[in-house]
């Protein structure tokens, strides 16, 4: 008995200390600078702001939520199947991975001046122009967040038990009715957690609002970088921090609190496929695609006769000062560091919280509880006070943000390790490394493989952190195609984006194809 406690001790040491040097300490550092009268008093000066941030957020989340019901509504109660269904699940995970900036810069081509709809619109002799406006704050963070809804009430919709619905035809009730007494209710703590995930995104949102919202519409995030990184004045920055950090870690709070519930999964009712839903449900999923089609293919729509795309980049990375080869190994190296430090601590987590250690399960998710602009802020004060070079911690802080999905995928492979297998190893003698490479590391392969390409992928798709910790002579993909898109360099951005969203999903389908033989 004393000796697996001892090895529990040692299995809560690594990843304790972990969240308490990676994600406590760097919030202490902020929490020693904590003033209740600075909160209150920029609470009161940048109201304005503040309520315009709620605003836009529950705008945002109303519309991504309700889109993303209608679109769980089809894969729930239609017969849908083969290529169809499969291209809706993909769209489930999309969002991330899919880098805020690409997917701005597919909404900038999808509604710009010489954007696709104004490119319909004008053989009619009309014009519309939502960049730069509130309607486009609130489109944008729609576009990105319709997957969370379709991933959260999808999953449980999905598999919502037809047995129930079956009984409700028998007493009587017609399909609305149905809808409304019983899969309403069941649904709702799901329908109420997506909505505060898509608030949570609009309401820290980055990327997108930069791009397409402009200074006038600005979240907080964004205010917060700019104090930071412009205007150097810590005091407002942090205050404005605190104000987000409780915001947004009471949203997340009650989104974790109301996921817990039990549902009555079981075989579900389907209904065919009727040529009217076809239609429906390729309009609802071409307001995800479509934005996301054009900002893969942005650097193909760029004509310059006189110029090769390789010269047009060569201009780009001359402007930037920064060599294409440089960036690009940039990009690799902390996306992979932060993939090895990821994995490293899910391997931990998810092995001692599928033995049933539930005690555990809050540390893989407490990042979920603070903006990228927050963590990122409180490393900067780390790196202030010890003089490390703060794009060193960029690996740590992106692990961050990956470790709550590589938690789940690695503890989902740990669930699947028979019991039996450990104790034929042990009564053969088996050392805990034998173990771990010769018959854990291999059951476990495809999942780290999976969670491996995720971390990689959500590194990769970093903005905010990167243009905090790092300096002018560090770029990423992500910082490049952004300072290209500032600047007015569009034919460069959009070919970089292009390279650099192909090479995200690559990397994504090459973790999501492994995993198939699971």
């Amino acid at each position: 008995m004393g000796k697996d406690n001892g090895r529990v001790l040692m299995g809560l040491f690594a990843p304790l200390l972990y969240f308490f040097l990676f994600l406590i300490l760097p919030i202490s550092f902020l929490v020693a600078k904590f003033s209740v009268a600075d909160v209150f008093y920029v609470a009161h000066e940048y109201k304005k702001l503040i309520s315009y941030n709620i605003s836009q957020a529950l705008l945002s989340a109303t519309l991504a939520t309700s889109i993303g019901a209608l679109i769980s509504y089809y894969l729930a109660r239609k017969n849908i199947k083969g290529i169809l269904r499969n291209l809706i699940h993909v769209m489930a995970k999309i969002s991330f991975v899919v880098p805020g900036v690409s997917m701005a810069i597919g909404f900038y081509l999808l509604f710009g001046r010489k954007g696709f709809i104004n490119d319909i619109l004008g053989l009619f002799g009309l014009h519309i122009d939502i960049l730069y406006t509130f309607l486009a704050v609130i489109l944008g963070h729609a576009f990105y967040n319709i997957p969370v809804s379709v991933y959260i009430v999808g999953s449980v919709w999905e598999r919502f038990d037809g047995n129930l619905i079956e009984a409700s035809y028998v007493d009587g009730c017609r399909d609305f009715q149905t809808f409304l007494k019983v899969e309403l209710p069941i649904l709702t703590p799901s329908i109420v957690a997506s909505f505060l995930l898509s608030f949570i995104y609009s309401f820290t949102s980055f990327a997108v609002v930069l791009i397409i919202g402009g200074p006038k519409y600005s979240t907080l995030e964004v205010v917060i970088y700019m104090y930071l990184k412009n205007l150097l004045n810590f005091k407002v920055a942090l205050s404005l921090t605190f104000l987000q950090l409780f915001i947004i870690a009471t949203a997340a709070a009650i989104s974790s609190y109301l996921l817990k519930g039990k549902i009555p999964f079981g075989v579900p009712k389907l209904k065919k496929v009727t040529f009217f839903d076809y239609i429906a449900l390729s309009m609802l999923l071409s307001l995800v695609f479509l934005p996301l089609i054009l900002s893969i293919v942005s650097g193909f729509l760029t004509k310059n006769p006189s110029k090769s795309v390789f010269d047009i980049i060569k201009i780009g990375m001359s402007f930037l000062g920064v060599s294409f080869w440089k960036m690009l190994l940039t990009s690799l190296l902390i996306s992979i560091a932060t993939a090895f430090i990821s994995i490293t601590i899910g391997l931990i987590t998810g092995r001692m919280t599928s033995k049933g250690y539930k005690a555990l399960q809050i540390f893989p998710f407490l990042p979920t509880a603070f903006s990228t602009v927050t963590l990122a802020f409180g490393y900067l004060m780390i790196s202030l006070k010890f003089n490390i070079p703060s794009v060193y911690l960029l690996p740590f802080l992106h692990s961050l943000l990956s470790i709550p999905l590589v938690h789940g995928i690695i503890e989902m492979g740990w669930r699947n390790v028979e019991r039996s297998i450990e104790e034929a190893a042990m009564m053969d003698g088996a050392s805990f490394w034998d173990m771990l490479f010769k018959i854990y590391l291999p059951l476990l392969k495809n999942f780290l493989i999976r969670a491996f390409t995720f971390s990689m992928a959500i590194s990769l798709s970093d903005l905010s952190g990167v243009l905090i910790l790092s300096n002018e002579s560090v770029f990423t993909f992500s910082k490049a195609i952004y300072r290209l898109m500032s600047s007015r360099h569009m034919p460069e951005a959009r070919i970089l984006n292009t390279i650099f969203l192909l090479m995200v999903m690559l990397i994504y389908y090459f973790g999501e194809m492994k995993t198939q033989n699971d």
